[in-house]
């Protein structure tokens, strides 16, 4: 009897160590979805950076009704970097391919106003990219990426 719980655990044991195995090679080739955490395709290693290659950083500006421009943070908005990015920058960024984006941009300038008592009037979405070389990291070329007007909800590249 004894033997045989041994010989039970020792094939869980195994089949779990094979079945975790299994997931995240899976994920590894991208046919796992993302909710199977903590086995995902990190891709922070799949591609690799070579001198030359630019990494985007995306920064938020927004206009205040006296013209004064205001950087626009996570913690401006109550959100963590991960809501921030995956909402107002990605809103913004795809504005040209997703008109009806223009109401959440809306939500956040509301936001933002009854956060800080200011008016915003307008949100610029930028790219400050860094530039891989073999010296380092180097600043590239900032550009403005796309710019909406609350007013008109206007927006343009």
């Amino acid at each position: 009897l004894m033997r045989d719980h041994a010989a039970a655990r020792k094939t869980l044991i195994s089949a779990t160590i094979v079945l975790f195995v299994t997931l995240q090679v899976a994920a590894g080739f991208g046919s796992i979805s993302t909710l199977a955490w903590p086995f995902t395709n990190y891709p922070m290693y799949q591609w690799p950076r070579h001198a030359g290659d630019t990494i985007d950083c995306y920064r938020v500006v927004g206009t205040l009704e006296d013209g004064t421009q205001v950087e626009i943070l996570p913690g401006d908005l109550g959100l963590n970097f991960w809501l921030f990015k995956r909402g107002l920058v990605l809103a913004l960024h795809q504005l040209p391919y997703h008109p009806d984006n223009r109401q959440a941009l809306m939500t956040y300038i509301q936001l933002y106003n009854s956060r800080h008592d200011q008016t915003l009037v307008a949100l610029q979405l930028e790219n400050d990219p860094m530039v891989l070389t073999r010296a380092g990291v180097q600043p590239g070329e900032p550009k403005v990426l796309q710019v909406f007007r609350a007013a008109s909800g206007e927006a343009r590249q």
